[in-house]
């Protein structure tokens, strides 16, 4: 089809509340805006012939990370095989000492 929907959320811990902080909704509201405002070009380059699957910048690596940690949280056997992250970050990982 040639429309998408955009969904948005946002976590934090129970003693803030349901209501986000007036800073943090200040910045994702301008994060959302400009996201809004790249739905239509993004959803026409999606539907271009050239187009051959997504590249993710660097600061998208920490979202994906996020999802994969998840996975691994969640457990890998309790996720069906088609909506797990695979996990293909690991050489942008740096483990420390305190990791070990």
């Amino acid at each position: 089809e040639d429309h998408c929907r955009l969904v948005t959320w946002c976590v934090q811990p129970d003693e803030l509340g349901d209501e986000p902080r007036k800073e943090a909704q200040d910045y994702f509201d301008v994060v959302l805006d400009e996201d809004t405002w790249n739905m239509e070009h993004i959803q026409l380059s999606l539907q271009s012939p050239a187009f051959e699957g997504l590249k993710i910048g660097v600061h998208e690596k920490r979202i994906y990370y996020l999802e994969q940690s998840l996975d691994q949280m969640i457990g890998q056997d309790k996720i069906p095989a088609e909506l797990q992250v695979p996990p293909v970050l690991e050489k942008y990982i740096v483990h420390t000492a305190q990791d070990v």
